[in-house]
């Protein structure tokens, strides 16, 4: 949780540091503050998990709080991400309460979820702000 918090947020203040005008950073910032109880409730909620050994658990309650975040900063993205938070939504739910959810912890869970989630959502957001 550190080391993505200290990526993501490096990430934004280093965005905001080189486009230094008050209308490119505001939806950078909006959409970064109403992530952040998301990932600080998850990170609370991984914690509490891991002490209770219920691994099985983590990969769906990650993809659910991810897309809570989503939902939440729904006003900064563009519109076009929400098929994205819904696939999210989609994995939490096979990931915690489907018959599915006896794979969560397989190597490729994680790096597929959220790394196709993730370039989804930058190409996204690429082609909003190229238009």
């Amino acid at each position: 949780l550190a080391v993505a918090l200290l990526l993501n947020y490096g990430a934004v203040a280093v965005w905001m540091w080189k486009h230094r005008g008050p209308g490119a950073a505001s939806g950078l910032r909006s959409a970064a503050r109403s992530i952040a109880p998301a990932v600080v409730l998850g990170g609370l909620l991984t914690v509490a998990l891991i002490d209770r050994s219920a691994f099985g658990l983590l990969p769906g309650t990650w993809f659910a709080f991810y897309a809570t975040g989503l939902f939440a900063s729904r006003e900064a993205i563009p519109s076009s991400t929400l098929p994205v938070t819904l696939g999210f939504c989609a994995l939490a739910a096979l990931f915690l309460v489907s018959p599915l959810r006896s794979v969560a912890l397989a190597w490729w869970v994680m790096p597929l979820g959220f790394g196709l989630g993730q370039i989804a959502i930058g190409a996204l957001i690429w082609r909003e702000r190229a238009r």
